[in-house]
């Protein structure tokens, strides 16, 4: 049952990851074991991480294999940090969208009234459409999107919406 479990959370962090490819960072597996050491495995040196029997192995680029006993795991958690030097600062960098979920359009309200350039990304990480809206009121038509999550990149913020 707990390699289920494990199984679980693997297939919520590739589905995680496809939606942190979005910005630049580093993405980590952490490994925290019952007797308090901890493991922490930059992904980019994975080539795959597989479970057999009772054991979570990690298969590096290099070659080289590791087997880790699920049994000896306390928690795993996949970290990201940031390689972007310059970060943007908007004062009031309020930018609501809404409705959420949404069928048939998201509207976005944005307090700075300035234009933003906008791109929307599937989960996968794909780019789906990009605009330009001039006024701080802007309704995107989003009723030819599949169903699934979602994601508005502005300059100053991502925001996340469920297509129903």
């Amino acid at each position: 049952m707990k390699i289920e479990c494990y199984r679980k959370l693997f297939i919520l962090f590739l589905i995680g990851i496809s939606t942190l490819q979005l910005f630049s960072q580093t993405i980590f597996l952490d490994v925290k074991k019952w007797d308090g050491s901890e493991k922490s495995v930059e992904l980019s040196t994975l080539k795959k991480v597989t479970f057999s029997g009772t054991d979570m192995i990690l298969n590096y680029q290099s070659g080289n294999t590791e087997n880790v006993a699920t049994s000896a795991i306390r928690r795993l958690m996949f970290n990201f940090y940031s390689d972007v030097n310059d970060i943007v600062v908007a004062k009031n960098n309020s930018l609501e969208l809404f409705p959420n979920p949404a069928v048939d359009y998201i509207s976005l309200k944005n307090n700075q009234n300035e234009a933003l350039n906008i791109s929307v990304f599937s989960i996968s990480g794909n780019q789906i459409m990009s605009l330009h809206v001039a006024n701080s009121s802007s309704k995107i038509d989003v009723h030819s999107l599949s169903k699934g999550i979602y994601f508005v990149k502005t300059k100053y913020k991502v925001l996340k919406f469920i297509k129903l």
